[in-house]
């Protein structure tokens, strides 16, 4: 598994070589090095975070799979989407088998702000690792690339109201969210920007995610983020 890189964090407070060096060069090298050690599948961990502008709509949510042309933004989006392709070059080749996993959002956060997120564009880092570990385990013929995200409730028929006005989707689709946020006094969201589509993922690797919004962790966070702005 090659999952180093220089992230979103980064950005700005590293130059754009460093950037490049290590996401990038870094990448070429571990192929590299994975091949002449007889290394014959590598799982490269992504992100959903090249995407980019693809995410924004002025009307509509979007609707985002492994068949979205991504449209990076940032420097990291930029050396992401680079490295992915020198480990495409090293498959076509056949050189090695490569898994990409282009992960969702999974680092901490006021509870609020993640339950929200699991429902379209988030994940729990458990569940990440999962889908590596499976990966790992059923290496593809040649090369994959899948989206790893939590289920979410929305399908397409949902995407002008998540832009403009969701609470009412959110009402429909998950009722127990907007009593648990009703609860506790916290908003809701005024817009949903875009859904994040793993079903792929689940489909190929046979991966099941564990943890959703109504997780112990995230239930358990709500009293410690009281207030917390969303």
């Amino acid at each position: 598994m090659h999952v180093a890189a220089l992230h979103a964090p980064h950005v700005g407070r590293e130059p754009d070589a460093e950037f490049h060096r290590i996401n990038v060069l870094g990448t070429r090298l571990m192929a590299e090095a994975a091949v002449a050690a007889g290394v014959s599948h590598l799982v490269f961990t992504s992100t959903t975070a090249l995407y980019g502008s693809a995410c924004h709509h002025p009307d509509r949510a979007c609707w985002i799979d492994e068949d979205t042309t991504p449209e990076p933004v940032t420097v990291y989006h930029h050396t992401k989407l680079a490295a992915e392709q020198v480990l495409r070059d090293f498959a076509d080749r056949g050189d090695l088998r490569v898994s990409v996993l282009r992960m969702s959002r999974c680092f901490p956060e006021p509870a609020p702000v993640m339950a929200v997120y699991r429902l379209h564009r988030g994940i729990d880092a458990r569940d990440v690792a999962e889908a590596h570990a499976l990966a790992v385990a059923g290496p593809p013929a040649s090369w994959r690339r899948l989206l790893v995200c939590s289920p979410t409730p929305f399908d397409h028929t949902d995407l002008n109201r998540l832009k403009q006005a969701p609470e009412a989707v959110l009402r429909q689709r998950v009722p127990a969210l907007v009593e648990v946020f009703s609860q506790r006094g916290w908003p809701l969201p005024t817009s949903i920007d875009r859904v994040y589509d793993g079903s792929r993922a689940r489909s190929e690797l046979g991966w099941h995610c564990r943890h959703d919004w109504r997780d112990t962790p995230v239930i358990a966070g709500f009293r410690q983020f009281r207030g917390a702005r969303v």
